[in-house]
């Protein structure tokens, strides 16, 4: 009788969620989720404290949101006419997202931070209760608020009055519906807090990797080039060469500024969905925006009102010109699988530490950082070897032409 294991059969361990298909990286073995217990002390600590804050910012930011979505729901259930749960705590989540951004962006501007930084931290603020409503605490807050107040208020008997009775059940659900998502509000708070600082810690391990070469492609042979066997070809080679990395130098520093808010946004997607692996078209879209408003930017700098006409019109030209290009060189492509891959790679060794919230805004956090890192270097390369072939294009355009000229002048001579 055989006893031999087929070790080839053993189930491999399963991991927080398989990943899209990409180009396979060239490295040899996949990393493994780390273990809860392996997370350092330091780490710990960090997460310990920023979950704290994230609690108290949460807790705060949910008292005023809490009361009204308590009030109503304090009206419909004494009406019989309760809404779902899962209603209750989305429409409490919005309220929450657009009353924190207006707390944070109006304290910024009486701090006299100026309106960039207002708009900047209005947005931040939407942005942190949008996130945490999204990765499930809308549910662990809607919940419980929906619960205490139905219970709240399902024994208070009508008066026959109904402006008296209105008054009264929205007041008490405000009370229990502001008590109750404040509790609740507390623990989805640490536990996201704990998340964003994962998410950072984890990005810069990721942004670090990306850079070192550690989620590269397999590399491609470079395709064989025809050497100038002439004189004069070895001579203009060195000076050829030079001019090609000075506008391949200054190509490479456009692609990575116009790439790295690109990754940046497809690197948050990609970590916070697992089912998003890129979108080349969304890619093409906000590189055309960037290259549009930096045109229209010029012209208003150079000749104010009149240049936001000129710089409008050409920001539009560019902008779709850029996205042909990229778009036919493949560029695009390159990119985007460039985040894509680096976001997973970095991804792929998180702890299994429990929590949905956690997860998802250490997922989202870390995406964010590496893909902005990926997009610039991806970006770099891109642009570094577009400027490149500009030069080539221009120096083989004018041997073209000279070629051209000489032809029709023999052809003259001989024709004479």
């Amino acid at each position: 009788m055989n006893t031999t294991t087929d070790v080839t059969r053993i189930p491999a361990p399963r991991q927080e969620s398989t990943p899209p298909q990409v180009p396979q990286t060239d490295q040899n073995t996949q990393p493994t989720p780390e273990p809860e217990d392996s997370v350092s002390f330091p780490r710990k600590a960090l997460e310990t404290i920023t979950g704290i804050a994230g609690g108290a910012i949460s807790t705060v930011a949910h008292i005023v949101p809490g009361g009204i979505a308590g009030g109503f729901q304090g009206v419909a259930s004494a009406d019989e006419n309760t809404p779902p749960d899962d209603a209750v705590g989305a429409g409490e989540g919005i309220i929450a997202a657009l009353t924190t951004g207006a707390a944070a962006g109006t304290l910024a501007a009486v701090l006299g931070l100026g309106v960039v930084p207002a708009i900047v931290a209005g947005i931040a603020g939407l942005a942190y209760i949008g996130l945490q409503a999204a990765s499930g605490g809308a549910e662990k807050i809607g919940k419980p608020l929906a619960e205490k107040v139905h219970k709240a208020v399902e024994d208070n008997t009508p008066t026959g009055k109904k402006a008296r009775d209105v008054s009264k059940n929205f007041t008490e659900g405000a009370l229990v519906g502001s008590a109750a998502a404040t509790k609740a509000a507390w623990g989805v708070g640490q536990e996201q807090g704990a998340g964003l600082a994962g998410g950072v810690v984890e990005g810069l391990k990721g942004s670090v990797k990306t850079l070192t070469g550690a989620y590269n492609a397999p590399e491609q042979p470079d395709a064989k080039k025809d050497e100038e066997s002439s004189l004069t070809g070895k001579i203009l080679r060195l000076p050829k060469e030079v001019l090609r990395n000075l506008v391949g130098l200054a190509g490479g520093v456009a692609g990575a500024a116009y790439s790295t808010a690109d990754g940046a946004v497809q690197g948050f997607f990609e970590g916070a969905a697992k089912e998003y692996s890129g979108s080349p078209g969304l890619h093409r879209a906000i590189v055309g925006t960037e290259v549009g408003l930096t045109a229209l930017a010029a012209g208003i700098a150079l000749m104010g009102g009149w240049g936001a006409l000129a710089g409008g019109a050409a920001g539009v030209g560019l902008g779709l010109l850029v996205s042909r290009i990229e778009r036919k060189g493949g560029a695009d492509k390159a990119i985007t699988g460039g985040v894509a891959r680096s976001v997973q790679g970095a991804a792929s060794d998180n702890s299994e530490k429990p929590g949905d919230i956690y997860k998802l805004n250490r997922n989202a956090v870390e995406g964010l950082m590496v893909g902005a890192t990926a997009g610039a270097k991806y970006g770099w390369k891109s642009g570094f070897e577009g400027g490149r072939g500009v030069v080539d294009g221009v120096i083989e355009g004018i041997s073209g032409l000279f070629s051209g000229i000489s032809d029709s002048t023999k052809k003259a001579e001989n024709q004479a």
